[in-house]
């Protein structure tokens, strides 16, 4: 007799929730769905950074304190890449530049970390390669701070 007494008080509870609208907190189900989503696994060999540096990336982040352009970069398993830079005031991606790829590890002199980089260049002989750090198979991170992280992924983030 208890337990159909409790089903029966839970049961109008659920009632008197559909009633006035109660929502559950948006905020605890975020965290929860955070908690719960996979964390992407760290970069341990330079066949890991290789593997997850082919696709695209793009970098979109707004920057009003210099004059940075958003960047994509279509990464081939050939070694190969197209690298797009737009200002955000145009309306697409126009024209891409032909690169070249490669990865390179190191360990940071601090702290004895080896970390994985992602580095292109424009020529076959030039010697000014752009570094990015490899965090993850879903963000790299430009050398130096200040800039948001580079997105695995395509976007269209031009306003009509």
């Amino acid at each position: 007799m208890k337990l159909r007494s409790a089903a029966i008080v839970l049961c109008g509870i659920l009632s008197l929730a559909a009633v006035f609208g109660c929502k559950k907190n948006s905020e605890s189900a975020s965290t929860a769905e955070a908690a719960a989503a996979p964390t992407p696994a760290p970069i341990a060999s330079i066949d890991d950074a290789r593997r997850c540096a082919v696709g695209i990336w793009t970098y979109t982040e707004a920057r009003s304190d210099l004059a940075m352009n958003w960047k994509k970069w279509d990464i081939k398993d050939d070694g190969t890449c197209q690298e797009y830079s737009a200002q955000p005031v145009a309306d697409n991606w126009g024209r891409p530049e032909k690169c070249l790829w490669k990865i390179k590890t190191d360990k940071y002199t601090d702290t004895g970390t080896r970390y994985y980089a992602f580095w292109t260049v424009k020529a076959k002989d030039q010697e000014d390669w752009g570094e990015f750090f490899i965090s993850d198979c879903e963000t790299m991170n430009f050398m130096g701070d200040g800039f948001g992280p580079i997105k695995k992924g395509d976007a269209f983030p031009f306003s009509k």
